[in-house]
């Protein structure tokens, strides 16, 4: 899983939610502007603290697939299958 543009996904839709109820509720321009700011900071901590989560559970250890690489390298040809699905044993 590929989690490197969380943050900043998190921090633009947090963003965009925000402009979007302070320009319906007709909040001042220098308001709005100083609020969004407050939230990219905010969400982008938000997001970080995200990333970090999911990449602590839920991204698989380098040490498996490094042995599950060996495991694929070692034998590689042991057995190879006819076109009938018989196998061919090699000596």
């Amino acid at each position: 899983m590929k989690t490197k543009n969380i943050p900043v996904i998190v921090m633009l839709v947090a963003a965009l939610v925000t402009s979007i109820v302070m320009y319906v509720n007709k909040y001042d321009l220098s308001v709005t502007l100083v609020t969004i700011l407050i939230v990219f900071f905010v969400f982008y901590i938000l997001g970080l603290l995200v990333k970090k989560i999911l990449d602590k559970y839920c991204l698989p250890s380098k040490s498996e697939d490094e042995s599950e690489n060996e495991k694929e390298q070692e034998d590689p040809e042991e057995e190879q299958g006819d076109e009938d699905g018989s196998v061919i044993e090699k000596k």
